[in-house]
C-alpha cells in the first residue's frame, strides 16, 4: 500500500492550504476537485462532505464511490456539518475532523489513518451493513 494522501476539496483555498500543510509534514499529496476522481493508488483520502445542504444519504454514496474507486483507502470526512459527528460508522468512514479543524488534529488523524491497520468493524455500504442487512 502506498502512503500517498489524496486530498478531495471543492474550494481551490482550503484545497492549497490542506495539501500545502500535508506536503510540509513530509507527506506526499495529490490535491483534486471532486471530479472526475484522479487515478492512483492512496492509503488515506482527505475529502470534505461535498453535499449542500448536507443529507447522510449523500454522504454515504459519496464514501461508497470513494471506496469503490480506491480499494483499501482510508477515508478521513472534513466538515463544518457538526451533527456528522455523531454517525461517522453510518458514513462509512474512518475517521471525521470538524471544519475549521486545527492543523494538528488534522496531522494527527492522518498519520493515526496511515499506521493504524484497518479495524474488522460493522462495514456501512451503500446503505447495507456487513452480511447484507439494510443500514
Amino acid at each position: 500500500m502506498t502512503d500517498q494522501i489524496l486530498v478531495l476539496e471543492e474550494d481551490e483555498d482550503v484545497r492549497a492550504v490542506l495539501a500545502q500543510s500535508l506536503e510540509d509534514e513530509g507527506l506526499r499529496v495529490v490535491a483534486s476537485e471532486f471530479g472526475p476522481l484522479p487515478a492512483g493508488r492512496f492509503a488515506v483520502i482527505v475529502t470534505d462532505v461535498p453535499c449542500c445542504p448536507y443529507r447522510s444519504g449523500e454522504t454515504r454514496r459519496w464514501v461508497g464511490i470513494l471506496r469503490d474507486r480506491y480499494a483499501g483507502a482510508k477515508i478521513l470526512l472534513c466538515t463544518a456539518q457538526r451533527y456528522v459527528h455523531r454517525e461517522p460508522d453510518d458514513l462509512g468512514a474512518d475517521a471525521i475532523v470538524d471544519m475549521p479543524f486545527d492543523l494538528a488534529e488534522l496531522f494527527a488523524r492522518v498519520r493515526e489513518l496511515l499506521y493504524v491497520p484497518r479495524p474488522t468493524r460493522r462495514a456501512v455500504h451503500r446503505g447495507f451493513a456487513a452480511g447484507g442487512q439494510l443500514a
